[in-house]
């Protein structure tokens, strides 16, 4: 014997809910690829041909040449360096002590 399930009234909400989400979804990713389209259109765009106005003549000096020094690049290799200063000379602020960590 056969028996007939009825469908109660969550089933259609909750089955509804499912489409909708992948309806909305699909309607996302359509707005996403059309402003992608859109965009890469406009900066492929050809400027447009200028409108003709009265010729007029102008002369420029070209500028002078100048030549750039490019920085010489950082070593990264650490260099170890020894001090040996007495603390008791540098907190009584000793003149020799001063001078020998400066150089």
């Amino acid at each position: 014997m056969r028996t007939v399930r009825s469908r109660g009234s969550g089933d259609a909400l909750f089955g509804s809910a499912g489409w909708l989400f992948a309806d909305l979804m699909l309607a996302l990713v359509m707005m996403a690829i059309l402003t992608v389209t859109i965009s890469q259109q406009k900066r492929s765009a050809p400027p447009s041909a200028p409108h003709k106005a009265a010729i007029t003549t102008t002369t420029t000096t070209t500028p002078p040449v100048t030549t750039t020094t490019i920085p010489p690049e950082l070593l990264q290799t650490p260099v170890h360096v020894d001090l040996e200063v007495n603390p008791n000379d540098l907190a009584s602020n000793n003149p020799g002590t001063i001078s020998g960590i400066q150089q």
